[in-house]
């Protein structure tokens, strides 16, 4: 059914393994054509032998310095060929740009698709693009390092003229994209590069020859299309919003009808903090002028980054930076001074201006305009009643089903650093890639920058077609919702049978926290937290390097994990989790030295396990111990004790966002 096709110094038995076991049509579907190569032959020379050698129309070809994460990746690629019979080359990264010069990641804002990769003990994800679900974004070319391709929809083989190991994908991807072949990029396939890449003289002399080659056909641009369903990052903007003015609420019924378009709206203004909750509201994002999306005004202070994550220069005090790639697909704003700003910081971006009264009512010149909007007087008029603002056209906020997707707001008691936090994190993202239209709302700051999210106080406003998850709070009266769920995550810390019942379901993690408050008989269900993936590594070497988890609380019994770790040999002992506290200072501090080293909060978890090779955990109490699932999946030893032994489903995060699904009845 498909053939997987690799060249290396060395071929690996495991490696194979890993390609056959992951790809998930079983190991008589899968052939393998490993060439082993010292330097002997291009990579043109041995893809086309493999291409006409492959038993299967589906060829995949990859680098040998690659995991690939995804189970079942090689359904999802046979699916994708079934599903979008014009494609014939499709890969985890590539752009829609070619420029003159070759270098086809030249303009990032083009690039499409998500690679892990891992340099020097660092793992990090390179977000080119958002999630593209299930669909294929049309590109020009794709990335050599992990690509699949229809053998019977391709017009060019491998250039043989290119030589050695560089650019070899992109003249193949590009003979075959100006004969009519599409190319597109997906992000259902994950896979983490063992290297970040890097060019040499003989990638520098290929790409001069490939633009040499082409220079008649270059440069070229693959328009982007809407698909049906499909959100635009759309920028409104103008310098103060005020939501009681002519303008504010000509811009209110411009994002309700962009709204209505599906497309994701972002705000760009100076905005009064105690105006901001009609924005929360809406589930629009805000922005200040002095740094828009993606941008952040130097300090002095905090430092740039490479792409590997090192700090290699300061900030400079009041200059705007680019900090990281993202899409900006329409702006709409009014005063030319703002257009120009944001023209500045988005080159490539079209822009709508809006002509609102007479002191701005003057047409601007510029390249990037590409239509005009103006208020008319009986524009205006229709927008002023009696008490200055019509209240019928500002309460825009409830919009029917068929609209836009159905709000689901997750409001927790606790937003600061903990497991609940950090599952509500995730549950929140991953409702979001899944398209729904989820927000975090919490008492702390901890969580505001890692997912959507708000801070939880009184102007928080709950509308009677919102999905509402609840979790450590005891409000008086049920949340006017759709839909209200009590996520448990405690014990005797949230009794649920004692507790007035405000919601409709109660959701526990597993059979034995749901045992545990049995005196509760309401409607319920078992949803397990998500499981953030990573990667398993060889801890042989780390064997005696030992990591304790977590809080530093009575209920963790932080030293004791210390002392179980020290008494079975460990070496060194890593503790990870926030050093303060009376009990921190009574009970770890004392044990603190040259072999037990406190570390505190590490928030990129694969980092903190690849650094251990076992971890001791030695609570009083646990409701379901994610640790030891992390231990798990990382290859990492775990000691427990009788209250760890507690075992989550086999469930996957696919499934347990379908249980939520149908939890919220979301239809």
């Amino acid at each position: 059914m498909i053939t997987i096709v690799c060249s290396s110094k060395e071929p690996s038995d495991e490696f194979k393994e890993h390609l056959i076991k992951t790809c998930g049509l079983g190991k008589k579907n899968v052939e393998i054509l490993h060439y082993e190569n010292k330097g002997k032959y291009s990579l043109t020379e041995l893809y086309n032998k493999a291409l006409k050698k492959a038993s299967n129309d589906v060829v995949v070809f990859c680098h040998d310095d690659i995991n690939i994460d995804t189970k079942q990746w090689g359904r999802k690629i046979m699916r994708l060929f079934e599903r979008n019979p014009e494609y014939g080359i499709i890969g985890v990264a590539g752009s829609k740009s070619m420029p003159v010069s070759g270098q086809w990641w030249e303009d990032k804002s083009k690039m499409y698709g998500r690679v892990a990769h891992t340099h020097e003990g660092r793992t990090w994800l390179s977000k080119y693009s958002e999630d593209l679900g299930k669909e294929l974004e049309e590109v020009v070319i794709v990335d050599g390092v992990f690509f699949a391709v229809d053998r019977g929809r391709l017009k060019a083989d491998f250039n043989k003229e290119v030589k050695g190991f560089h650019f070899y994908e992109i003249t193949f991807c590009f003979e075959n994209y100006l004969k009519g072949v599409k190319l597109g990029v997906t992000t259902e396939v994950r896979v983490n590069h063992k290297s970040i890449g890097m060019t040499n003289d003989s990638w520098e002399e290929n790409r001069k020859t490939f633009a040499d080659k082409f220079k008649d056909n270059l440069p070229v641009n693959v328009v982007k299309v809407l698909r049906k369903g499909e959100k635009y990052n759309t920028i409104v903007s103008c310098l103060r919003y005020n939501p009681d003015s002519v303008e504010g609420v000509y811009i209110l019924k411009l994002i309700n009808k962009l709204q209505k378009e599906r497309h994701n709206v972002i705000l760009v203004a100076t905005v009064d903090p105690s105006r901001k909750h009609i924005m929360n509201k809406l589930g629009v994002q805000v922005f200040p002028l002095n740094e828009p999306p993606n941008f952040r005004v130097g300090d002095g202070k905090w430092g740039l980054q490479n792409g590997q994550g090192h700090e290699h220069m300061l900030s400079e005090p009041n200059k705007l930076y680019k900090v990281k790639e993202g899409r900006i697909d329409y702006i709409y704003a009014n005063q030319k001074q703002v257009i120009d700003h944001l023209q500045q910081c988005y080159p490539d971006t079209d822009t709508t201006c809006l002509m609102l009264n007479e002191e701005n009512g003057e047409p601007v010149i510029n390249d990037n305009i590409k239509g005009y909007i103006t208020l008319t007087e009986e524009d205006k008029k229709a927008l002023v009643g009696n008490y200055g603002i019509d209240p019928n056209i500002i309460s825009i906020g409830t919009y029917s089903a068929g609209d836009v997707k159905t709000p689901i707001k997750i409001l927790t008691g606790w937003s600061n650093r903990g497991g609940s936090t950090t599952a509500f994190i995730a549950l929140t993202n991953a409702l979001n890639e899944r398209g729904y239209d989820a927000t975090l709302y919490g008492p702390h700051q901890w969580h505001l920058d890692k997912c959507k999210s708000a801070i939880l106080d009184n102007r928080m406003v709950i509308d009677d077609n919102d999905r509402v998850i609840m979790h450590f709070m005891k409000p008086e009266a049920r949340p006017a919702a759709k839909k209200v769920v009590l996520a448990c995550h405690e014990k005797d810390l949230y009794e649920v049978g004692k507790t007035k019942q405000v919601w409709d379901e109660a959701v526990f993690l597993n059979k034995r926290h749901k045992e545990y408050h049995s005196d509760y008989t309401g409607a319920n269900t078992i949803i397990p937290n998500l499981l953030e993936p990573m990667i398993k590594r060889d801890k042989s070497a780390l064997s005696k390097i030992a990591g304790i988890i977590g809080s530093m609380d009575v209920n963790k019994q932080t030293h004791v994990s210390i002392e179980r770790a020290l008494e079975d040999g460990c070496e060194m002992v890593y503790v990870f989790g926030e050093p303060s506290g009376e009990y921190y200072e009574t009970y770890v501090k004392p044990l603190c030295s040259d072999k037990v080293v406190v570390k505190g909060f590490v928030s990129n978890k694969q980092a903190m396990y690849d650094m251990i090779g076992c971890v001791y955990h030695s609570s009083m109490s646990e409701v379901a111990c994610l640790v030891k699932d992390e231990c798990k999946s990382t290859g990492t030893m775990f000691y427990g004790n009788d209250a760890t032994d507690t075992e989550l489903e086999d469930i996957t995060n696919d499934e347990i966002i379908d249980r939520w699904v149908e939890t919220l009845e979301l239809g």
